[in-house]
């Protein structure tokens, strides 16, 4: 039976080899990098830094399928033609949007507050075309449970 010790130490210790070829620049800004704890350490803090930023942009990317699909899952009963126009109305709020920014950056006496409200409404707006356009599923009745009586008891022994 091994103890702790034993176990631990078969965990943590490194016992395998990688070899890696290199130019002279390629060595020399790795040693030029590494610090006190040495060149090992830092490759290896490099590697596991890069494992590390794809598993993240993996969970990244699926995040941003999963929103993609709940979009689509969202509109998918509103017309396309509307939805292509509404995406053109988008595209210009987001143009003007742009263009107050910079009219506003030259221009201190510019009443930003007067195009958000005329913004807003371009909101609300899009919001009720979207209300309108939308056709829910008629919702069903769950299926009943049997009633008691209509179970069949019959047991054999």
């Amino acid at each position: 039976m091994k103890t702790k010790r034993e176990n631990s130490d078969e965990k943590n210790h490194r016992n395998k080899v990688i070899q890696i070829r290199l130019t002279e620049s390629e060595y020399q800004l790795f040693k030029k990098n590494a610090d006190a704890r040495g060149l090992s350490f830092f490759l290896r803090d490099c590697a596991m830094r890069e494992i590390a930023t794809r598993k993240n942009l993996l969970v990244k990317q699926r995040e941003r399928v999963v929103r993609v699909a709940n979009v689509i899952n969202r509109y998918q009963d509103v017309d396309p033609q509307l939805l292509f126009q509404l995406g053109k109305i988008g595209n210009n709020v987001t143009q003007i949007a742009r263009a107050v920014n910079v009219i506003r950056k030259y221009r201190k006496d510019f009443d930003v507050f007067v195009v958000q409200e005329a913004i807003k409404e371009v909101q609300k707006v899009l919001n009720q075309i979207q209300k309108d356009h939308t056709h829910k599923p008629e919702r069903q009745a769950p299926p009943q449970a049997p009633k008691y009586e209509d179970i069949d008891f019959d047991l054999q022994f």
